[in-house]
């Protein structure tokens, strides 16, 4: 039985810019020596604008070639049963500790545009669609996942919902 966890983005500034700049709610699966890498399924991702006035947000998401978390948290476990994940996040901060490279293949997965301005998005993928990240270092399918801001600077809460697999 595979578990699920959650990454909780909590009141976010997200900074307008390049994968680079504007990066933040990191997802790197579990790595272990001789392991050639996790593989972790992306099942949902939900946002909720804190704006003060309206403001569109294009977000993006996008696997990168490497990865650095600022300050590496544990996903939270969606069931009391589930040993602690493997994986780590940067627990939704705003940027990362250096910048990620985008993986050469594959571009931007999703753009999660909405108003933030009390505005709510959520995705949710269909059973057996689910985003696959893996730590197989590779230019191809990178290293973990990244969400960044494509424009707009808003503040926004949400999670990711995720399973080791």
């Amino acid at each position: 039985m595979a578990f699920k966890y959650s990454i909780i983005i909590s009141g976010a500034s997200a900074t307008t810019g390049t994968i680079q700049t504007g990066s933040f709610a990191v997802l790197k699966p579990a790595t272990t020596a001789g392991d050639p890498g996790s593989v972790c399924g992306v099942s949902e991702i939900s946002l909720s604008g804190e704006s003060t006035g309206s403001l569109v947000w294009r977000n993006a998401l996008q696997r990168s070639q490497t990865t650095t978390i600022a300050a590496a948290t544990v996903p939270a476990s969606l069931s009391p049963f589930a040993p602690a994940a493997g994986s780590t996040s940067d627990g939704g901060s705003v940027a990362v500790a250096s910048a990620p490279t985008a993986a050469s293949a594959g571009g931007v997965l999703l753009h999660l545009g909405f108003n933030t301005f009390g505005g709510v998005y959520r995705w949710v993928a269909p059973p057996g669609s689910e985003i696959l990240v893996t730590t197989a270092a590779d230019a191809e399918t990178g290293v973990g996942l990244v969400m960044w801001s494509v424009s707009g600077s808003p503040l926004v809460s949400g999670h990711i919902i995720f399973e080791e697999l």
